[in-house]
């Protein structure tokens, strides 16, 4: 299998070099569907340390390249919008991140994981009764404070359900208040880091079971407000999961029956979104067939990919004293508690000219540009991280970020288990990490180093080890 995956590589690159000889972006398209194909192959064959390596490259067709395979297969340009010289920027910048997400995956696992640097097992310096002891107490806690807050957080959802039921799908984006108090919902808004704290202390299968199945239950909740992105990624992150956890403890995480599951259920559960979009858009169902519908998913989701394509026709509504793919690191040192308490930054309303026009955030830019009405109304484009570091620093950008991307696939899937904090803040990392095709650059480090997220694992380990210490362990 090996050797066959490096042949279908070299194949890749030299197609890939005949495509920008000769200018071409069809040619140069098929380079990326050979190296899509050789990524997946490579990423079944270890499965455990390249896990989120294959989740990544399923969002990069989900959300980039499925809405151009149709087009390409029906021999018409891949977007009609742009001309042939961008669709050509479009497809190169693609292939580029493929090609180095790749390098930078295989590198840290040759250069580091081989090396074990990163697998040494951490006992918090203490003995292993001790430490035992300790994962189970915050295994407890964190569970407990799960089925807490889970009901103000399904309460904000069914509240946003009825709202889009009664008012429509466009006017959550416009009209929608919620009317639950604000520290409720900022107590909901935990829920998730529970669950990945929970999650990190290793639980068994069967513990996991009902902790696990609301959260598919929220995913699927959230359909009723129309996000479909909230499952998908919900179930993506329980199978990157279950394959980090398989035969970790001897236990079967992800066996033949969850293999023939994932296999038939999610073709099945991608056709139900592309006719789901048709009705919440309001338009008339034209999918004829299953598989007509199964591909119309791919053509749905996949608008992101147009975004990469603006960065470079409209580059000059982007200021270049301004760097757009760190819109979510700058937003995260402005916005909290304590820069608000103590400094006077500027900061912008969602949805505004002063911040489309004022700001590094990309996905205010752009939407403004292309779309005023819709974006002052409140529905934006949204934003992808190729499109970001591209406007950053051109094609080196692409290069670079991959390449760190790459090396972040690796580290989470490969993270020390026995490091229950660690792993908990790559769980929450990983959910916003699979989501960057279509999201900003580096908001997956931002979003797991929320106050709210550090203040609850950093509650949970003090309690769990002050219990300890006074010799008391929670009912399990």
């Amino acid at each position: 299998m090996i050797l066959a995956r490096l042949l279908l590589f070299l194949i890749s690159l030299i197609t890939a070099l005949f495509g920008v000889y000769l200018n071409s972006y069809k040619i140069l398209f098929m380079s990326i569907l050979l190296l899509l194909i050789h990524n997946i192959v490579f990423s079944l064959e270890n499965l455990r340390m390249r896990n989120v390596f294959l989740g990544f490259q399923c969002t990069m067709y989900i959300f980039l390249i499925g809405g151009l395979v149709p087009n390409y297969f029906r021999g018409e340009a891949l977007n009609s919008e742009f001309s042939i010289q961008v669709n050509y920027h479009i497809v190169f910048t693609i292939y580029l991140s493929l090609l180095f997400v790749f390098l930078g995956q295989y590198v840290i696992e040759n250069v580091v994981f081989k090396k074990s640097l990163l697998k040494k097992v951490d006992n918090f310096g203490v003995s292993d009764k001790f430490h035992v002891l300790l994962k189970g107490n915050i295994r407890s806690i964190s569970r407990n404070l799960y089925y807490l807050l889970y009901a103000p957080f399904i309460f904000s959802i069914i509240e946003k359900v009825i709202f889009v039921q009664k008012m429509g799908y466009l006017s959550y984006y416009t009209d929608f208040q919620s009317q639950i108090p604000s520290i409720i919902r900022r107590a909901g808004n935990m829920t998730e880091i529970c669950l990945f704290l929970f999650l990190a202390t290793l639980p068994t299968k069967k513990e996991s079971r009902i902790p696990l199945l609301l959260y598919i239950f929220y995913g699927v909740l959230a359909i009723g407000y129309g996000q479909r992105n909230h499952l998908a990624l919900v179930l993506l992150i329980i199978i990157i999961y279950s394959l980090m956890r398989n035969n970790l403890n001897g236990e079967i995480w992800f066996g033949k029956k969850e293999f023939l599951l994932t296999v038939i259920g999610l073709p099945f559960l991608m056709s139900y979104f592309a006719i789901y979009q048709s009705i919440r858009s309001g338009t008339e169902n034209t999918f004829s067939s299953f598989f007509d519908a199964f591909f119309g998913f791919f053509e749905q989701t996949g608008g992101s990919v147009k975004l990469i394509g603006y960065a470079d026709s409209v580059d000059f509504i982007f200021s270049k004293e301004r760097y757009y793919s760190l819109f979510a690191i700058t937003d995260y040192l402005k916005n909290n508690l304590f820069s608000e308490f103590f400094f006077n930054f500027q900061t912008f309303k969602d949805n505004t000219i002063e911040l489309a026009q004022q700001s590094n955030n990309f996905a205010a830019t752009i939407s403004y540009y292309v779309t005023p009405y819709n974006y002052l109304q409140g529905v934006g484009m949204g934003s992808s991280f190729l499109a970001e570091v591209y406007t950053d620093f051109n094609y080196f950008g692409v290069i670079i970020i991959s390449v760190f991307y790459g090396i972040i696939s690796a580290c989470i899937s490969n993270i020390n288990k026995n490091k229950v904090i660690l792993f908990a803040l790559a769980l929450s990392m990983l959910r916003w990490f699979l989501y960057t095709p279509r999201f900003t650059a580096f908001a997956f480090i931002t979003e797991a180093l929320s106050l709210s997220n550090i203040t609850i694992i950093a509650l949970v380990y003090l309690v769990s080890l002050f219990s300890l210490k006074r010799k008391v362990q929670f009912i399990r």
